[in-house]
């Protein structure tokens, strides 16, 4: 459907941005990303416009793992908080599913079956061969090969390494050793670990039984993983392991059964649950909350689950798939830029609010626009009806203010 150059014109339209780097939008907005936790390069926003902040939580995680921390104190007091991707499977603890599938493993290849873990190649994935490698070592089964098919097998497995600032602590203070922060760099040439952009790459030269190996795509309708699943689906002494929690496990195996291949459903969602994510409102504070309808109704499965409900002791907005909501607020204050000579003539004084005091100071000039940054000009006493405008419409020539 798309053409190279097409996508190329695509991804020439994206501006890479540092986490804590503020980004200025057509001086309307100002955007900042903070760690989320989640995954390499996940992010949350803060979003700024003049003296309104809306924070905007998405796929986040406060799990430890490869990636920075959740970055919560910059998400604090905002007028609006937007709250998206809580986990998919809350009843399926992380740290659970996560031993489950290196017990399935264990068991599956020293009984000589082979694994097959449809997944996608970046995210959890990292984490998960750590911990199986690990595992292995630990029941000495650490000359099962593990195997990676992808197409972007190769740059997926290379760009942690190369990426550090997205990485947490323990793995930064590696990078100036210098060591490489993951097991996989070491394990791949040592040939531990083998990886191949398709089946047909080369894999049967290190293909031997009991292997482990990952391949796309999860959802099992196309890529690598189905043909071999196809290929190992009669001999019940393999396993499939289903990791990915935005796949339903009945649908995804519904074309292939029944197969006399074990399957199991293991999701390793990192993603914030009800819990952790009422306990973000009460810490963040906001004056709304707009978040999914369906985070206030428990599963069908588990209607008397109170853990598997979203509680928020602030006002809710509830916003559904394709709707819109209006939150625009009358802005109190705008943020304007003085000039040197303007900040000297300012005589502050002390002015009781129901905040307490602040200090404030009263000033006249000509209010000039341009990218739409605000800044006061002075007085100008030939021309008391007339000012310039640059990229916005001005109304208004003469302004008092207080700062």
């Amino acid at each position: 459907v798309y053409n190279k150059d097409v996508i190329d014109t695509c991804f020439a339209k994206i501006t890479p941005v540092r986490y804590n780097e503020q980004v200025d939008l057509f001086g309307l907005v100002d955007c900042v990303p903070l760690p989320a936790g989640h995954s390499i390069g996940s992010a949350n926003w803060v979003i700024k416009a003049g003296d309104y902040k809306i924070s905007y939580i998405s796929s986040s995680s406060k799990l430890t793992n490869h990636t920075l921390p959740m970055e919560v104190i910059s998400l604090a007091n905002p007028d609006v908080l937007l709250l998206s991707n809580l986990s998919l499977n809350p009843m399926y603890f992380p740290d659970n599913t996560l031993s489950e599938v290196c017990n399935v493993v264990t068991s599956t290849v020293k009984a000589g079956g082979n694994v097959l873990i449809p997944c996608h190649s970046t995210g959890v994935i990292l984490d998960l061969i750590e911990w199986l490698i690990q595992n292995l070592n630990k029941n000495s089964l650490s000359d099962v090969p593990i195997i990676i098919v992808s197409p972007v097998a190769d740059a997926a497995l290379a760009h942690p390494d190369i990426y550090g600032e997205w990485l947490n602590d323990a793995k930064q203070a590696k990078l100036y050793i210098p060591e490489l922060p993951f097991q996989h760099s070491q394990l791949i040439k040592s040939k531990r670990i083998h990886h191949f952009s398709n089946v047909a790459d080369g894999m049967r030269e290190v293909y031997k039984t009991p292997c482990i190996v990952f391949a796309g795509h999860p959802s099992l309708r196309c890529g690598d993983a189905v043909l071999l699943l196809e290929k190992w689906r009669d001999d019940n002494h393999n396993a499939a392991i289903l990791i990915e929690s935005e796949f339903s496990f009945p649908t995804t195996l519904a074309p292939f059964l029944p197969m006399a291949m074990r399957s199991y459903f293991c999701p390793i969602d990192p993603s914030i649950n009800y819990t952790q994510a009422s306990k973000l409102i009460k810490d963040i504070r906001p004056k709304t909350v707009v978040t999914s309808p369906t985070y206030f109704r428990a599963p069908v499965s588990h209607p008397n689950r109170s853990d598997l409900v979203l509680v928020s002791d602030v006002q809710v907005v509830e916003l559904g798939v394709g709707e819109t909501v209006n939150l625009q607020q009358p802005q109190t204050s705008i943020n304007v830029e003085l000039s040197l000579e303007q900040l000297d003539q300012l005589n502050m004084q002390p002015l009781k609010t129901n905040e307490g005091y602040q200090l404030v100071s009263h000033i006249s000039g000509i209010l000039k626009a341009r990218d739409n940054k605000p800044s006061l000009g002075p007085p100008n006493s030939n021309s008391p009806g007339k000012c310039d405008v640059w990229g916005g419409r001005v109304t208004g020539t003469y302004i008092s203010a207080n700062f």
